[in-house]
């Protein structure tokens, strides 16, 4: 039976220019074409992938202008490719290139992927674009200058969903991108640009009981240090790995209303309990939406995932040795009553015990010995 089903696949085969036509596709990966195929107009999806051509502006390219799916991935196409003569499409794929500058009018278009290229400046003419959902330009050469251009260019596309700015040379989210963002979109791709902070604020279209639905952001792998939200949102899914972030407070996490999913691994996160206590009491409390909890790990004070610590237990005793008047205190590390005095001293070794919760036994593995040759200013609790 399964020789009968391989022969009658062969029988509707047909090759032309080392291309496999079946009904109405065209597959011509990997073929060696330095232009595009022979025409011929049954055909409504051709594939290119994987082969040399660096233009589409030849007569043979043109001749293809009722062409609904077109993927042209993994060639030589570089420079401006103007594709108004490919009125028809439905989905566009040109990933992998070296295109700098694109324009594309096709009132129909539902999906456009350019993501892998050198593109700078992208010219979409606005005939209509209310079917586009899907516009992929990750890895390309969009900064601060072009940005607002680019997202404006979309403003009269209703549909789209999907927005992927990822890896380019981007530094802030300004409120003019955010007032030209098309309020459909569900995902924003951020990841990989050069954003050092990032405040929520100028995302106030996403407050509760708006009409803009960005459900899902990503910002892994930038060079985020500090993050800021003062108001509600409504964004559900949040990925902030990669970065350098070190504290986050509770409140800002608690400002995500409804919260999902959030992935904060891959950063330096600090779990000294009297500084960052409330942050993992939430973690801990919601440990079921944090998604990569293998890689969410403390950097201070020791390396361990940040599930491993609970501050409601955790207690600290610290004995102070000089050389002239020995002093000793023990407190827990979250006190909030606090009183100083100041000692100068020649040597002075700080001994920092974590003591065994139940048994007033220290863990000697966790015993930190520090020695300093400098007046410092002593505070004791």
């Amino acid at each position: 039976m399964r020789n009968f089903q391989i022969l009658i696949i062969w029988i509707f085969l047909k090759k032309i220019d080392n291309c496999v036509i079946f009904k109405e596709v065209m597959n011509c990966t990997n073929s060696g074409l330095t232009d595009c195929p022979g025409f011929n107009n049954s055909i409504t999806t051709l594939i290119l992938d994987f082969n040399a051509l660096t233009n589409l502006s030849t007569p043979n390219c043109n001749k293809w202008n009722h062409i609904r799916n077109l993927s042209i991935r993994s060639n030589h196409l570089n420079s401006a490719l103007n594709l108004d003569v490919f009125k028809s499409l439905f989905q566009l794929y040109l990933s992998h290139n070296s295109i700098t500058e694109i324009t594309i009018s096709a009132p129909q278009i539902i999906t456009v992927d350019i993501s892998y290229n050198s593109i700078n400046s992208v010219i979409i003419t606005l005939i209509n674009l209310n079917f586009l959902k899907s516009f992929d330009m990750n890895h390309n050469n969009i900064d601060q200058k072009n940005l607002n251009a680019l997202v404006k260019s979309l403003l009269h596309s209703n549909s789209i969903s999907y927005f992927d700015l990822g890896y380019n040379h981007l530094d802030q989210i300004t409120i003019e991108f955010m007032s030209f963002l098309p309020k459909k979109v569900n995902f924003l791709g951020l990841a990989g640009n050069n954003f050092m902070e990032f405040n929520f604020i100028n995302f106030k279209r996403n407050l509760p009981g708006s009409t803009f639905e960005l459900d899902h952001l990503d910002l892994s792998n930038n060079k985020i240090k500090n993050i800021i939200n003062q108001v509600k949102h409504n964004i559900f899914r949040l990925n902030f790995s990669g970065n350098q972030i070190s504290k986050i407070d509770a409140n800002f996490l608690d400002n995500f209303i409804g919260l999902k999913e959030i992935d904060l691994s891959r950063n330096p996160l600090n779990c000294l309990c009297n500084e960052s206590e409330s942050f993992i009491n939430w973690m801990n409390k919601h440990k079921d939406i944090v998604v990569s909890k293998n890689q969410t790990l403390c950097k201070f004070p020791s390396l361990q995932p940040v599930f491993n610590l609970s501050c409601d237990v955790l207690s600290t005793t610290s004995t102070l040795i000089t050389s002239t008047s020995p002093t000793s205190t023990t407190k827990t590390m979250y006190t909030t009553k606090i009183t100083s005095t100041t000692k100068t001293m020649s040597t002075t070794k700080i001994i920092s015990t974590i003591v065994v919760p139940g048994t007033g036994r220290p863990n000697m593995q966790a015993v930190i010995g520090v020695s300093v040759a400098i007046p410092i200013i002593l505070i004791i609790g």
